[in-house]
């Protein structure tokens, strides 16, 4: 029982995360035009 809980949040996490990763690109392609 203790083990399902446990899938369901790692799956909203990786919904989040793609989020986040094109902020991060973002600022690398900030930077790179900075330089």
């Amino acid at each position: 029982m203790h083990v399902t809980p446990v899938p369901r949040t790692r799956t909203r996490t990786r919904t989040r995360h793609p989020r986040r990763q094109t902020l991060r690109v973002l600022i690398a392609t900030g930077i790179a035009r900075l330089d």
